[in-house]
């Protein structure tokens, strides 16, 4: 699953900074689900030029047990950064 992610992302790579972790979990109700994808607060950076990505993988298991994978990722571009850091010159 994250090597499908990464042929994605391709050569966009050296043009942005990404981060990301997958949260595993034994599914219970999708609200308890949902609330631990927006209690990692990914969705609250504050930048105009980022971008997300989310992928889930479900692993059954016997007794109606389901392994919930949900892997979150979020990107920004370097060039953006670039333009806005300070530039600090030594004289």
């Amino acid at each position: 699953m994250l090597s499908g992610l990464d042929n994605k992302i391709g050569g966009q790579r050296e043009n942005k900074r990404f981060w990301g972790f997958p949260i595993n979990v034994t599914f219970t109700t999708l609200d308890e689900l949902w609330d631990m994808v927006k209690g990692t607060r990914v969705h609250a950076v504050n930048r105009k030029d980022i971008e997300f990505a989310l992928a889930v993988y479900v692993e059954p298991y016997p007794c109606h047990v389901l392994s919930v994978w949900v892997f979150l990722a979020a990107f920004v571009d370097k060039t953006w950064e670039n333009l806005t850091q300070p530039t600090f010159h030594h004289q």
